[in-house]
């Protein structure tokens, strides 16, 4: 065990003498996508450029999981009061059109998972075992929404790295997304190649609420290998962009 790790739990022990540990409950995260950063994928679309001044620097969306021992739900939580007006370049950046409103509903007994996404106007209920990561964990540790969370490291679709920062004082191995593995419950996600953040905002330990998923009534019901496979024949003139989309649906 490092100096540095030994040092960061001294600083933290305070809120570990008060811990009190939780196995169900409903968390709020705040999904931050930075736009102004992203539109470099687009250095060679003159359009986009001519735009970029209209377009804001980052756009942010709250989910709810809600969870217990046996299962969790993710969901998209529709804002309260008006929305802004948008515009192409920020629904598209902002993965409107990309399983932007995601529902993931995970089953932890029989390591089964069902996504709901939408993408690009087709509506699928990916059916599946969860996904498996290959994390490191670090000696960094970080609060999050009054919780002391250690960092974890994983990689996917063979090159995209993943920062995770979990609580072992929330005993579920679950997160938001997909994300899942670790030895509590992930309250932070950062990935830098995709410009995206995830960090939890409140958690409470009250009963959960698993409201029912709501699946569009034209919804193509596939598992992951066949959910790729559409895409990729859907995306297959699309160049270097394709491989952006697909890793923004991976998640």
């Amino acid at each position: 065990m490092s100096y540095k790790f030994i040092f960061a739990l001294a600083l933290l022990y305070p809120f570990a003498a008060r811990a009190q540990f939780a196995t169900q409950g409903s968390i709020t995260y705040e999904r931050t996508f930075k736009i102004k950063r992203a539109i470099q994928w687009e250095d060679d679309n003159q359009w986009v450029k001519k735009f970029a001044t209209k377009i804001p620097k980052e756009s942010s969306s709250s989910f709810v999981l809600s969870f217990n021992k046996e299962k969790s739900t993710y969901r998209f939580q529709e804002p309260s009061g008006d929305e802004p007006e948008s515009n192409w370049i920020v629904d598209n950046f902002t993965h409107k059109e990309v399983a932007y409103k995601n529902q993931v509903l995970n089953n932890f007994q029989t390591g089964i998972t069902e996504d709901i996404k939408n993408v690009f106007e087709k509506n699928f209920m990916i059916t599946d075992s969860m996904p498996r990561y290959k994390w490191k964990i670090e000696d960094e540790v970080r609060m999050i929404a009054g919780y002391p969370c250690r960092k974890a490291v994983t990689t996917i679709c063979d090159s995209v790295v993943v920062v995770a920062f979990y609580s072992d004082q929330i005993m579920v191995s679950g997160g938001p997304e997909s994300f899942n593995g670790l030895p509590g419950m992930i309250l932070g996600i950062v990935i830098p190649r995709l410009y995206l953040s995830w960090f939890a905002t409140n958690v409470s330990k009250e009963s959960p609420q698993f409201a029912d998923p709501d699946i569009p009534r034209k919804t193509h019901k596939v598992n992951r290998i066949e959910f790729f496979e559409e895409l990729k024949k859907d995306t297959k003139s699309w160049g270097k962009y394709s491989d952006k989309l697909l890793w923004r649906v991976t998640l």
